[in-house]
């Protein structure tokens, strides 16, 4: 088979959707003698709890709150490593490596 890009035939069609089945039916059987296969079945995973936890939703906003302090000292720092600074935005090289 041909791997450059060209118009796939009807019969070029019908070997590859054989080709994808083959492949398909050899995944199966693998995971079948892995004894994967009742897990594979189902298309979806059961959990004991669906919403996030109250404990979990005050974490999250702790540390959404250390980010944003953190975050406030990061452009100055910034601007301090930089080389050249104009009108509040970093001045970088262009095509000098």
């Amino acid at each position: 088979m041909d791997f450059l890009w060209h118009r796939v035939s009807k019969e070029e069609r019908e070997e590859i959707k054989q080709e994808a089945k083959a492949i398909m039916d050899r995944f199966v059987n693998a995971l079948e003698r892995a004894g994967i296969s009742d897990i594979a079945e189902e298309g979806f995973l059961e959990r004991e709890s669906f919403e996030r936890d109250e404990m979990h939703t005050e974490k999250r906003r702790e540390e959404e709150k250390d980010r944003g302090k953190r975050e406030n000292g990061f452009r100055d720092l910034m601007f301090q490593n930089a080389k050249k600074v104009k009108d509040g935005f970093i001045v970088a090289e262009k095509k000098k490596w």
